[in-house]
């Protein structure tokens, strides 16, 4: 018996955990790459075309209605995205 606990022992101080595997670095939307979102609410949208507007991030109207953008602004555009949900919740 103490010698299956030794040996016990010893496979499980030999056995030591995998590495936990790293994550990639994220790589960067192709130069051309486009993100799009679709809103409902005219006061919010409006507030956020008007804030992407000033910080000159460029983006359309497409025919459907949604707004795309290149994907590289993916950042900045749902920073202001949050931001304009936040202050029409705090509103009303």
């Amino acid at each position: 018996m103490n010698r299956f606990l030794l040996v016990l022992a010893l496979l499980i101080a030999a056995c030591t955990p995998e590495p936990a595997a790293t994550p990639a670095p994220a790589a960067e939307p192709a130069a051309d790459a486009i993100s799009s979102f679709r809103l409902r609410n005219g006061e919010i949208r409006d507030e956020i075309q008007a804030t992407m507007t000033a910080r000159g991030i460029e983006f359309w109207v497409n025919e459907d209605g949604s707004i795309s953008f290149y994907a590289r602004d993916n950042k900045a555009v749902d920073a202001i995205y949050y931001d304009a949900i936040g202050r029409y919740a705090a509103r009303n």
